[in-house]
């Protein structure tokens, strides 16, 4: 694609008549009006501004360096918002390094009590209160994980 043919460079040829001749005459010049009360007056701003099209620059006059490529248009605003959008990354990256030992137990308790919700739910079904069930499901689970670790560990 040629740098003359962006679709950055059109619309600013459209709204800004010095950039024109970046444009190769692909769209006519254009003004934005605000839109008309009646259809009389609507008619009226299409008639004006097919005169004013006419004299301002007709469509067959080539721009005077219609085959020169010319280099993009950096815009300051996209510089800004990817610095800030790069900014608010670092930021939320370093927050997080350096809580990493508040939110490992808050995401691992997540994790475990979902995981051991369907069994809450299940001893809840067979009118056991959800408190009690909850106590009798950490204690299972932690006698289970000895049992395990006393399996593992060498005989004494």
């Amino acid at each position: 694609m040629a740098w003359g043919h962006s679709s950055f460079v059109k619309i600013s040829a459209i709204t800004n008549p010095r950039w024109n001749r970046f444009s190769n005459n692909v769209l006519p010049s254009v003004k934005a009006q605000p839109i008309a009360a009646s259809p009389k007056e609507a008619a009226r701003r299409i008639e004006m501004s097919k005169v004013s099209a006419a004299s301002d620059h007709p469509a067959t006059t080539p721009a005077p360096d219609a085959g020169v490529e010319h280099p993009p248009i950096i815009r300051r605003a996209e510089v800004v918002a990817f610095s800030l959008v790069s900014l608010l990354v670092i930021t939320v990256l370093l927050i997080l390094y350096f809580a990493k030992a508040f939110f490992l137990p808050v995401v691992t308790a997540f994790i475990v009590g979902t995981m051991l919700s369907p069994a809450a739910g299940f001893l809840e079904k067979r009118r056991i209160p959800r408190a009690l069930s909850s106590v009798m499901i950490v204690l299972t689970v932690g006698a289970g994980a000895v049992f395990i670790i006393g399996l593992i560990s060498a005989p004494l």
